[in-house]
């Protein structure tokens, strides 16, 4: 299957712009000079956009995703944290 050769490179391949943007914004850099400096476009982040305005249109609510989209990553984490704990 083709598809998993491409979903463990995102993952884990060092040349991934997905992993490489997700490291990055992980490491607490923000989204906008991250897009700025990067080699070539991250789908990922771009993709999130349409997930985003999708999710509004039909009414979705989305608080993870939108975290993600928002570059709040540190927000997301606090709120892992906290919830491991319940």
């Amino acid at each position: 299957m083709p598809i998993t050769g491409d979903i463990m490179l995102t993952c884990f391949g060092q040349l991934s712009r997905n992993r490489t943007f997700g490291y990055r914004l992980g490491k607490g850099e923000k989204v906008e000079d991250i897009i700025k400096t990067s080699k070539g476009v991250v789908e990922g982040y771009t993709t999130l956009e349409v997930v985003i305005k999708y999710a509004e249109k039909h009414n979705i609510d989305m608080p993870i995703i939108r975290l993600y989209y928002l570059g709040e990553i540190f927000v997301l984490q606090m709120f892992l944290d906290v919830s491991t704990h319940l």
